[in-house]
């Protein structure tokens, strides 16, 4: 995955993305759109050992570190 991003110096370069993760916070539903056009909303699953979950970008594909659930809705 390619992207654009802005250094300091706000000199454009292009960079190439191997590897991303980004922590979901526990206390919110995020939306999503499967190939088909529907959308859902899932959410982190809570858990007594407190392990972050973390959606994961990882050679073009993306996953999660910890199992997530679907919800009815984004309320």
């Amino acid at each position: 995955m390619k992207t654009t991003v802005i250094k300091v110096q706000e000199v454009k370069t292009e960079i190439e993305i191997s590897y991303l993760a980004i922590k979901l916070y526990s206390d919110c539903k995020y939306e999503a759109t499967d190939e088909n056009g529907n959308v859902f909303f899932f959410e982190t699953i809570r858990n007594k050992n407190s392990f972050a979950t973390h959606m994961i970008f990882e050679d073009g594909k993306i996953r999660f570190n910890r199992p997530v659930k679907i919800v009815d809705d984004g309320k």
